[in-house]
């Protein structure tokens, strides 16, 4: 278990600092473009009754674009709220990306007085973050397990859509069993089916 902790560790530092030179190039914006377009062509919104997104930080790519298409669309999109005492997350419903609030990590969120707790269900959607994915949709996260404990109380299948810029996709991740898959996993190059899938 310590070989797999430092060797997420060192896999974490790696990828990064790979994802971190992205963002400060002149190419981000294009590669976030193309990971929207790889985003929707990959998810036909009108088959989910619920869509599960992330509001992006700095040094992750962004999603605005697929999160604007869905909202004007009419579909009911939903966003996590962390609480980092217990590291639970939680997801809510929002209506208007304008509208929301700076939350504890600096993250935007639905604002307290009118977000609505909702729940993962079958035929809902949810697309993940990540600092990188592998070929069978192990993702590497920031260490504290918000989406891992989140998925491991998930009654229902749902389709897991990572999203990585494809510097940060990776033949193998160290992984260990408390981690959850993705079935599908988005770059700015292409739409990887992963092995839970295949």
């Amino acid at each position: 278990m310590l070989d797999i902790v430092k060797s997420k560790a060192l896999a974490r530092e790696k990828y990064s600092e790979i994802r971190k030179n992205i963002c400060k190039s002149k190419d981000k914006g294009s590669k976030d473009e193309a990971i929207v377009k790889n985003l929707k062509a990959a998810v036909n919104i009108d088959f989910y009754n619920k869509i599960f997104v992330y509001l992006p930080m700095k040094y992750e790519p962004d999603i605005t674009g697929f999160i604007k298409y869905a909202l004007s669309a009419g579909k009911k999109v939903a966003a996590p709220v962390c609480d980092k005492r217990s590291c639970d997350m939680e997801f809510y419903l929002f209506d208007n990306i304008e509208s929301l609030d700076s939350g504890r990590f600096g993250i935007k969120e639905p604002k307290a007085e009118t977000k609505k707790l909702v729940y993962m269900q079958k035929q809902d959607v949810c697309i993940v973050p990540g600092i990188a994915f592998d070929e069978n949709g192990s993702r590497l996260g920031y260490g504290k397990g918000f989406y891992d404990r989140y998925f491991s109380k998930v009654k229902h299948s749902v389709l897991k859509v990572g999203v990585c810029y494809q510097d940060c996709f990776s033949k193998k991740l160290p992984c260990d069993e408390f981690d959850q898959k993705t079935d599908i996993v988005i770059t700015e190059s292409n739409i990887n089916k992963t092995c839970k899938l295949l």
